[in-house]
């Protein structure tokens, strides 16, 4: 699920080179739903720490990040090859939709759904950790001459059990 759409991109922008015809629309729609998915992986990235993902219902923050987004890099497909047509708009856009997601990223800002309810975190759950099972065990490889390396002999009769 992607966190705006295309519609979205179009009416918040009508300037955008849509083109009068079919190979100038196909254009700017192949260009927009390739910049969609790539706004959605950099915003999971930035919330992954603290949010399931993916967002559902999408937060109005996030949505307005990831239009953001879409519409900076999208501008910048069409307009800014050489670097002659930078605008300092959309870099502002840009830097301020990155601060936003550094913010919520550091806990700085929380997220609230559409009906204003606060985005709950994640929470660490026992499935999230790494269990080991040879915790009382000596390692196997000590720091000290490799000669001297050796099997904790308690850990090779738990795996000789298990064989059986």
């Amino acid at each position: 699920m992607s966190y705006c759409t295309l519609t979205e991109i179009s009416t918040q922008f009508p300037s955008f080179p849509q083109g009068d015809d079919d190979i100038g629309y196909s254009l700017f729609h192949g260009t927009c739903t390739q910049n969609i998915k790539r706004a959605k992986g950099v915003i999971d990235s930035y919330c992954v720490e603290r949010y399931s993902l993916p967002f559902s219902p999408v937060p109005p923050v996030i949505r307005a990040v990831a239009q953001d987004i879409v519409t900076y890099y999208t501008f910048r497909s069409f307009h800014s090859g050489d670097n002659q047509n930078r605008s300092e708009y959309l870099e502002e856009l840009n830097e301020k939709a990155f601060e936003i997601l550094e913010n919520i990223r550091d806990g700085k800002q929380g997220l609230v759904d559409t009906s204003g309810s606060v985005v709950p975190e994640r929470t660490t759950e026992a499935t999230d950790k790494i269990l080991c099972n040879n915790k009382d065990y000596q390692p196997f490889f000590d720091v000290d001459d490799s000669k001297k390396w050796k099997f904790d002999d308690d850990l090779k009769e738990s795996v000789n059990d298990s064989r059986d």
